[in-house]
């Protein structure tokens, strides 16, 4: 536009001045086009045809309305600027100008954002990468749910390594560390916030290790503690001793009422899942809440025909049926044994869940796995003391106080019975006011949406 301007500067009488500044800016622009790196919204298909016309009917209907409703006056320039109580024409004249202008002006800024993030569903080819690589290089098994598929994954140039992220608004949150070798890990966390700055938002990172701690340090991103993730250490494992008095009741109790662990897998595993969906079912209406999303799995078949499923069967009066159920997590290190998806029905045995982690910790010791993770306990193990920073001192509270909300300190003692060992777990943000907008944006996808979030 500036080079067309400069060429009608010439033709309308030969304006050497304005053509040579006019061609002066368009050529710095050219020279800088590399700077401009967002792609916006031009290129981009901002509202279809039928939105464009049915704005533009409104607009035309109340315009028309106006003149309608004061035909009888005879215009005049002196109209606009008469300021009356009583002066409902000149008001509508300045109101239409206004609304002229103000619409101007918003349609010019959303054409000029940068355009948003196009997401795309994981597919067949990027699971297989995924599933690649957590063999390699996978010691957590927290990535599996990498398999539900509601998330996207950012893979390097060599598909040597993967990150999990997901994005609200502008916000792009990547779940967990990066899995790969240290130079693949580096470069997709680059990438996420290469992408996060090229659609005009922020990168940020949840649940992070305090192993990879310098990789976001040397990103310059600011730490903050979320909370720690229990782990029990499998070798030596054992129900022995006063410390594991109340498991080794649990599972005493657990044989009383006639409780069976078993796993199943493959085409066992399938033929129950019509089966599991009804526990499932029943689970979600007795709790009052709906399936969660992003960091925990969900009921969905495609996503559990991944995993061995472990139950617990009941026999009573000669009926045998199941209670409960866990999908079963694993390196396939054997590093790391967890569970993620637990359901039961609703007249299961009170110590079923309790006593389905005992049998899978001693499960896990028997195959030969190193250690079990228990899961997170959000916002505990802050230090609250009077040189703590602020946000320390916030969790602390919302830990103490919050327990109506979300069962922190139940959580937490809970896990507690299997006698972990914590470890600390961080989010990585630009600044402290990028947290309001990762803890939005976790709630939103944790909720499936943001109608989620507002019910449960």
């Amino acid at each position: 536009m500036l080079f067309a301007g400069a060429l009608v500067s010439i033709l309308k009488g030969f304006d050497i001045e304005e053509a040579a500044f006019l061609a002066l800016v368009s050529a710095l622009l050219f020279a800088g086009r590399r700077a401009f790196h967002r792609p916006g919204l031009l290129r981009q298909e901002v509202m279809t045809g039928p939105w464009i016309g049915a704005i533009g009917v409104v607009l035309a209907s109340v315009t028309w309305l106006g003149f309608l409703s004061f035909r009888h006056l005879p215009y005049d320039d002196d109209l606009f600027w008469t300021f009356a109580t009583t002066a409902d024409a000149p008001r509508f004249l300045r109101a239409t100008v206004c609304l002229a202008i103000v619409g101007a002006l918003l349609g010019v800024w959303r054409l000029l954002a940068p355009a948003p993030v196009r997401l795309a569903p994981m597919s067949a080819a990027d699971r297989d990468h995924v599933a690649r690589i957590l063999a390699e290089h996978g010691h957590e098994t927290g990535h599996q749910v990498a398999f539900l598929g509601d998330k996207q994954v950012l893979f390097d140039e060599q598909h040597s390594a993967f990150l999990l992220y997901g994005v609200v608004g502008r916000t792009f949150v990547a779940l967990f560390d990066p899995v790969g070798p240290p130079a693949g890990r580096v470069a997709v966390v680059r990438a996420l916030r290469a992408l996060a700055d090229q659609h005009g938002g922020a990168a940020a990172f949840y649940e992070v290790s305090a192993a990879m701690l310098s990789l976001y340090l040397d990103e310059g991103l600011a730490l903050r503690k979320f909370g720690e993730e229990a782990f029990v250490e499998l070798d030596g494992f054992e129900l022995e001793g006063r410390a594991r008095k109340g498991l080794r009741q649990t599972h005493t109790r657990a044989q009383r009422d006639g409780l069976v662990f078993e796993i199943k897998d493959g085409a066992a595993r399938d033929a129950l899942l019509p089966e599991l969906r009804r526990i499932s079912n029943d689970w979600l209406a007795a709790k009052h809440v709906r399936e969660k999303a992003f960091s925990l799995g969900a009921f969905n078949e495609a996503y559990l025909r991944h995993f061995p499923i472990a139950v617990m069967k009941q026999q009573k009066d000669g009926v045998e049926r199941i209670v409960a159920f866990a999908n079963i997590w694993a390196t396939a290190s054997r590093e790391e044994l967890s569970l993620d998806l637990m359901r039961f029905a609703h007249d299961a045995p009170s110590s079923t869940m309790e006593a389905l982690f005992v049998e899978l910790l001693l499960w896990g010791q028997q195959n030969g796995f190193q250690r079990f993770a228990l899961g997170m306990a959000p916002l505990s193990g802050m230090a609250a003391h009077r040189l703590s920073p602020w946000w320390s001192k916030a969790a602390s509270l919302v830990f103490r106080f919050g327990e109506h909300f979300y069962g922190f300190r139940g959580l937490r003692a809970f896990k507690d019975k299997f006698d972990p060992t914590w470890q600390p777990r961080y989010v990585a943000v630009a600044n402290d006011l990028s947290l309001p907008a990762l803890f939005s944006a976790l709630a939103t996808l944790s909720s499936g949406g943001v109608g989620g979030v507002l019910r449960k």
